[in-house]
């Protein structure tokens, strides 16, 4: 958002007391009681204003008006309604401009009111028209006049009201007591309400035009979302802070989640007109005064409270010597007198970031001395305007707001109680997705854009694999030599068969078969299973199978289960527990009644595991500082034949071979099964290990028949420690992301053995489990799916991120997570993502949108993690409550 052209529309020294607009006109309330019609004409080609016509005066209300409103701009017919204390009175301003001297717009007296009225909106539609009064709602049939219902409900005054979006049946209001309410307009009632907490007046209030949330913006500078369920339930989705300058350290927010203060920022402190050194009083009595009622001597020692006006009083008398407080060490906690959704056309696009989308909507705040211009799917600031440093013709002090879209542009008519003129200011939405200058970083990808090089460890290990290719075929066919009687079995046949020669030909009539019998190739389990196409049309997962629930539904493990995970070909699936333990069960759950194995070795609990790429292995991390290879099939399930509990080697017995030290937090397998990477402390390291292949050899099974040696260590310099790690297993891919605890996301080549990109402040709080998209076999989704990660921390909101892009694509808010480690994950269509929650469900959001779509509910305790079926539409959830649940679409 771009300005391109701002004018004054001068009211001869009278303010304005409040202001509408209209793409046509803007309808201008003076304090002297008069309301004026300014038609006007914006090229957005030549970037100016033209006045098309004269100032109409609006003439019929005793007392001054108090609110306007106008109808639509894409509507043809044009209606306004003014409401002061009197009356209310709709005007017909359907004529042109050119015709309004001689033929005045006309008015209807509607209503006679008893009280100011507050606010007042028109619906998408024009048919509809609503004026709050007090702690009341009046809605009216538009043109007519006539009134349709009064909606009574709020216990304080109203103070802003508006119409839904995509339902225009549907009336929104806020009030000073601190509730939002929605009325449904054919029934006449009010179908939902919300308290909510906050210590300042909600001022504004709206709609999102793509889905269905609810903005509000309150007079300290914060902005809440809540979200508008199918059942008619709100709840609060996310929150932030406005910031008053554009050279504030952050430039434009600071995230705050529900339930959470918005962190504080080094070197700025609150605003206000007492001196710095003040301190709040002693709670106490207050003091006493003097038979006289004269002040104390100055011998007497004062109390707080007096000290603390006596000082008040100097601050209000500050002589014009004394030095002003620096603007960069005050923070101004704007007022949200305004908030409003742009959008130019509801995007067609399908992709899993809609760029479309993300370029066509934007929600625009209005503050008294600026434009703040957000994108409403990752909270981010695109724009701001100063007003008190870019615009001559825009009133310092804006009090009253007022804003009409266009196509690529938009309109606001600004005033304030202070000035004599109104400001008419002209910006421009970029309709294409800003290209952000990278110059002079690397193109990052999970798909390699170049070779590993020499110093690589990808590199040196694919030299040491084509010897070994090379050796293994050369000792893989035994020797042929003449004289020497090879090792082989003896094969006895009692019939020779013969070349057929002699035999008559069979022939074959009508398609007849005869007495021959056609062998049949025996059918391979999991094949059909394989072949599966992943639905990408079909709804979300959220329709519980009771199927799967095991006869007297015992519990899955003796302690809360914290994670789980689909192997790749999704026949089995493995969960961890704070027991010290892992469960493997083969799926489906119903056909195998519980059948599995179970992972005992580990001596403090498991924290995550991962599967190898064939899903024959397992590598597990523990607060026991061990990570355990363990095999999840055959007659092996269960064995541990790899131990990664020293640093440098499997040899313990050598010197400096130190063991880890630190809990792990992640393992995983790397490069198609090739590596294992383990996060310890600060460092990834990266290891190269070896796996004996003894089928014979039962003594050999229990003496570690494996080994591991450390390639690479790869150290975050700002972290005490990594939370988690994910990196590419299904391809070969380069790339590893690590989060850490200074709240850092930190993303390694390993190919060119350095970190390319570091993601600051992601969350609030440090990252609890990164995931990374897994492709599917079964599903059809284009290859930079593989780009997007997801990141989940203990704030209430699971973020999306693209590797390409150094920004933040999506924010998922809606469930609850403050204290715990909840897991999410990414749909192999691409479509939705899951997650945990403290509230005993899973959620599930609209990855495109952001938007909720369902929070299935099956457990009694918190769902710690969630995991979607590689091939089927299916979702998974384990609990505190030590149970599994499958949800199908």
């Amino acid at each position: 958002m771009q300005v391109c052209s701002s004018s004054r529309v001068e009211l001869f020294g009278n303010t304005v007391s409040c202001l509408a607009l209209h793409s046509k006109f803007v309808v201008v309330q003076h304090r002297n009681g008069l309301t004026l019609l300014v038609p006007y004409e914006f090229d957005i080609r030549e970037n100016k204003f033209t006045y098309t016509g004269n100032q109409i005066t609006l003439e019929g209300h005793g007392r001054a008006v108090t609110v306007i409103a106008v109808s639509p701009s894409y509507m043809d017919d044009i209606y306004c309604v003014t409401a002061s204390r009197d009356c209310a009175l709709l005007w017909n301003l359907s004529s042109s401009a050119q015709n309004w001297a001689s033929n005045p717009p006309s008015s209807v007296q509607i209503d006679a009111l008893d009280f100011d009225p507050e606010s007042a909106a028109f619906d998408a539609t024009g048919r509809f028209f609503a004026v709050a009064v007090h702690a009341a709602i009046r809605v009216y049939r538009c043109p007519s006049g006539a009134i349709l219902a009064v909606l009574e409900g709020h216990q304080a005054p109203i103070t802003s009201l508006c119409f839904h979006f995509q339902k225009p049946n549907l009336v929104l209001s806020i009030a000073d007591d601190r509730s939002i309410r929605v009325w449904d307009l054919g029934l006449k009632e009010c179908i939902t309400s919300h308290r909510f907490v906050s210590a300042s007046t909600p001022l504004s209030i709206t709609t999102d035009p793509f889905l269905n949330r609810i903005t509000i913006g309150h007079a300290d500078g914060r902005i809440h979302f809540f979200e508008l369920t199918e059942n008619n339930k709100i709840t609060e989705v996310y929150t932030f802070q406005l910031k008053g300058s554009a050279e504030s350290e952050s430039f434009g927010l600071d995230a705050e989640v529900e339930g959470r203060g918005s962190p504080t920022q080094e070197g700025m402190s609150n605003a206000s007109m007492l001196p710095a050194k003040w301190k709040p009083p002693a709670v106490g009595l207050p003091p006493k005064p003097t038979a006289n009622g004269r002040q104390r001597p100055p011998s007497v020692k004062r109390s707080d409270s007096e000290r603390r006006g006596r000082e008040r009083e100097r601050a209000l008398s500050v002589p014009a010597e004394t030095p002003a407080v620096p603007q960069s060490q005050v923070t101004i906690q704007p007022a949200v007198i305004g908030l409003y959704y742009w959008a130019s056309s509801v995007p067609t696009s399908s992709s899993i970031i809609s760029e479309e989308r993300e370029a066509l909507c934007r929600l625009i705040a209005v503050t008294p001395s600026s434009v703040q211009c957000f994108n409403p799917y990752n909270y981010q600031q695109v724009s701001f305007i100063d007003f008190t440093r870019n615009e001559e013709n825009i009133p310092p002090n804006t009090g009253a707001v007022a804003f009409v879209r266009g196509e690529q542009q938009g309109v606001f008519a600004l005033a304030s109680a202070f000035d004599s003129f109104a400001g008419l200011l002209g910006v421009q939405f970029s309709t294409s997705v800003p290209c952000e200058d990278q110059e002079g970083q690397m193109e990052v990808s999970v798909f390699p854009s170049h070779p590993a090089l020499s110093n690589s460890p990808l590199f040196v290990k694919e030299k040491v694999e084509e010897k070994s290719k090379s050796k293994v075929r050369s000792q893989s066919l035994p020797r042929k030599s003449k004289g020497i009687v090879q090792n082989l079995p003896v094969t006895f046949h009692s019939k020779v068969k013969s070349s057929g020669y002699g035999a008559p030909p069979v022939m074959k009539l009508f398609g007849s078969k005869g007495n021959a019998k056609k062998a049949t190739a025996p059918k391979r389990a999991g094949l059909s299973a394989h072949l599966r196409q992943y639905p990408v049309t079909g709804g979300p997962p959220v329709d519980f199978q009771m199927e799967h629930v095991l006869p007297s539904d015992p519990p899955l493990m003796s302690g809360p289960i914290t994670r789980v995970r689909y192997s790749g070909d999704g026949t089995i699936t493995a969960c961890a527990s704070v027991d010290n333990t892992l469960r493997i069960l083969k799926l489906p759950l119903s056909k195998n009644g519980g059948e599995g194995a179970d992972l005992i070795g580990h001596t403090q609990s498991v924290v995550s595991f991962s599967f190898s790429h064939d899903s024959n292995y397992l590598i597990s991390a523990s607060n026991d500082q061990t990570a355990r290879l363990w095999h999840t099939r055959g007659p092996k399930a269960g064995d541990a034949p790899l131990i990664f509990s020293n640093l440098l080697h499997s040899s313990p017995d050598k010197n400096q071979n130190n063991l880890l030290g630190r809990e792990v937090r992640h393992a995983q397998f790397f490069y198609l099964d090739q590596f294992v990477l383990l996060a310890v402390g600060p460092d990834v390291l990266l290891y190269r290990y070896k796996l004996m292949n003894q089928e014979n050899e039962d003594v050999k099974r229990f003496q570690m028949p494996g080994s591991y040696r450390l390639l690479q260590r790869y150290t975050h310099p700002n972290a005490h420690y990594l939370t988690h790690l994910s990196a590419p297993n299904s391809f070969l891919s380069h790339i590893a992301i690590a989060s850490a605890s200074n709240k850092e996301m930190a993303v390694w080549d390993i190919g060119v053995n350095k970190c390319v990109r570091l993601f600051e402040d992601g969350h609030a709080r440090p990252v609890s489990t990164v995931r990374l998209f897994g492709s599917s076999t079964a599903a059809d989704t284009p290859a930079s799916y593989c780009n997007l990660f997801l990141t989940s921390a203990p704030d209430n909101t699971i973020k999306l991120w693209d590797l390409r892009d150094q920004k933040c694509a999506r924010v998922f808010a809606g469930h609850t997570n403050r204290v715990q480690s909840v897991g999410s994950d990414i749909s192999p269509c691409g479509r939705y993502v899951a997650s945990g929650s403290e509230t005993q469900c899973c959620v599930l959001f609209d990855l495109r949108t952001g938007g909720i779509l369902a929070s299935p509910s099956q457990h009694s305790d918190v769902v710690t993690d969630v995991a979607f079926h590689p091939l089927l539409p299916q979702l998974c959830s384990v609990s505190f409550d030590r149970k599994i649940r499958f949800y199908r679409s």
